[in-house]
């Protein structure tokens, strides 16, 4: 004897039901991958932020007239997140800093603060 028909019927129904549960679970999988990628990018962005609120500390200190070691390490670590932020006009500005920086008059300067 043949499976009544309303039982066929049943098993196409729940055969497109599954293949839409599949194809909704990719989905779904595939955002959390994504979201997960785009969650370490912005990991990656944190290292920018913490850089820049090194270089105000530091612009600040500089304008103050205090000797820090690490102003030009810390100028240079600002130009690669500036350009990695897309700020073009903050690369300048840490170019034109360090430039500041290598006159030999600043130069003698700071040599005179490490002894």
């Amino acid at each position: 004897m043949d499976a009544p028909q309303p039982y066929k019927t049943a098993g196409i129904f729940m055969l497109v039901s599954g293949i839409l549960t599949c194809l909704l679970s990719l989905v779904i999988i595939m955002a959390w991958i994504f979201s997960l990628v785009l969650f370490f990018l912005a990991c990656f962005w944190l290292l920018t932020l913490v850089v820049g609120i090194f270089e105000i500390i530091i612009g600040v200190a500089l304008m103050q007239g205090s000797y820090k070691p690490n102003a030009k390490t810390i100028m240079i670590l600002g130009i690669v997140a500036s350009f990695f932020c897309g700020d073009m006009i903050g690369v300048v500005m840490e170019i034109m800093a360090l430039l500041q920086l290598s006159q030999p008059e600043v130069q003698e300067w700071m040599t005179l603060q490490d002894v």
